[in-house]
């Protein structure tokens, strides 16, 4: 595309920046230019005041209109691949004005005057010659803020809201969707809806909604055994998600440092019950088995009851120490110096241990299966003798996962 702009060639080229400037919504409602050519990848917020530019941009020669940028980022910017984005790859930039979810609970004994008089002189809202009392100024803010947060908010969502959404609840905290902020809400699909025709019933259904806190959570605990980008996978189906939920992820992530800064710059860690923190490692490991193209889901494991664990248990103890005959040294290649991973006296001692410790011992002993191994084919054979063991347990593994049934000898 022959587009000239005065934009420093470096930011341009920089991956970070042509995500925020792909990302970028333009308000109509305001001036059409990008505030600045060292910040391009941020709409000028000021009102229009000759044509579609603020007085500023009007007295500036080649100005960029934000449209412009937009065309040409989009015929320069590489399709990413799908990998697992982070925090760490948005550029940090501060944000010195009042946002909209600021100013809700904004009173007199914790304004900033500063910060107030530095956000309306931004967006153009200082009125000349005039003054008016704190509680004026705040609402003037209010009323033209709140329409770009909820423009911001909308598409941060994903592609759906929570009345479009499968589920009910949140794959993780299981809090209800209703019961979510508002602002941490974010919905998913596992395959990317027409832009050209109307969704059908069924193209709804495939729509899932959560907290973000939980996804992003989720992903943190995403592992891969291969080079090649992640598939991000939904957490309740365990079917591959569209492409664009990365792009959604992004979106969400930008969305949070702009408006909700103090929850969401470090992304801290969610703080975890003992059964939570079970879950996940349940998520993690069958995730990594996922990647070993088996169709698996988690829950089999977590439904299984005490009986069902204990004989679960038994038959790998089988698998490991007699039925495939295992020689010592094919032992070490999958988990290196734990010959005795399974054996007869752990099984009694499990006995007398309650549902929640014998699933924790379980999944400790499944991860060694399926991370230690010396090699990717060792780890794969690890994957497989713990999914003979389940089929015999489980008939919902059984079903999904008929060559392995067969080959346990159980008819499905």
């Amino acid at each position: 595309m022959d587009l000239k702009l005065d934009i420093p060639k470096h930011l341009l080229q920089d991956p970070g920046v042509q995500n925020q400037i792909a990302a970028i919504l333009i308000n109509p409602d305001v001036c059409q230019s990008i505030k600045s050519k060292r910040e391009p990848q941020f709409q000028c917020m000021r009102a229009k005041k000759v044509g579609d530019l603020c007085g500023v941009h009007h007295r500036t020669n080649n100005v960029t209109r934000v449209a412009q940028l937009l065309a040409l980022i989009n015929a320069i910017k590489k399709p990413d691949p799908i990998k697992i984005p982070t925090p760490s790859i948005i550029k940090e930039y501060p944000i010195k004005e009042y946002q909209y979810p600021e100013l809700i609970n904004l009173s007199s004994e914790n304004l900033n005057p500063l910060r107030l008089q530095l956000s309306l002189k931004r967006y153009d809202l200082i009125d000349s010659g005039k003054t008016s009392d704190f509680a004026t100024q705040v609402e003037k803010l209010k009323q033209f803020l709140k329409p770009v947060y909820d423009k911001a908010l909308a598409a941060s969502l994903g592609p759906g809201t929570i009345k479009d959404c499968q589920n009910d609840s949140d794959f993780f905290i299981l809090d209800k969707l209703d019961e979510i902020p508002a602002h941490f809400f974010f919905s998913f699909c596992e395959t990317a809806p027409s832009v050209l025709v109307a969704p059908t019933a069924s193209e709804n259904k495939r729509i899932y909604g959560c907290d973000f806190r939980s996804f992003q959570q989720y992903i943190t605990n995403l592992k891969t055994e291969s080079t090649e980008p992640l598939v991000i996978t939904n957490p309740y189906n365990r079917q591959n998600l569209a492409p664009e939920t990365i792009d959604d992820y992004h979106r969400k992530i930008l969305f949070l440092k702009q408006y909700h800064p103090q929850e969401a710059l470090n992304f801290p860690e969610l703080e975890l019950t003992p059964e939570e923190k079970l879950r996940f490692k349940v998520l993690d490991v069958f995730q990594i088995i996922y990647h070993y193209d088996y169709p698996v889901d988690h829950l089999w494991f977590l439904n299984l009851n005490k009986e069902q664990l204990l004989k679960y248990y038994q038959r790998l103890e089988d698998i490991w120490n007699f039925r495939l005959g295992l020689t010592k040294q094919d032992k070490q290649l999958i988990v290196p110096n734990s010959p005795n991973l399974f054996n007869s006296q752990e099984r009694a001692s499990l006995r007398h241990q309650n549902l929640f410790t014998i699933q924790n011992r379980m999944i400790h002993h499944l991860e060694s299966l399926v991370t230690q191994g010396q090699s990717l084919a060792d780890r794969k054979n690890g994957a497989m003798y713990l999914l003979i063991g389940l089929v015999e347990v489980c008939p919902q593994a059984a079903q999904n996962l008929p060559y392995l049934a067969y080959s346990a000898g159980i008819a499905v």
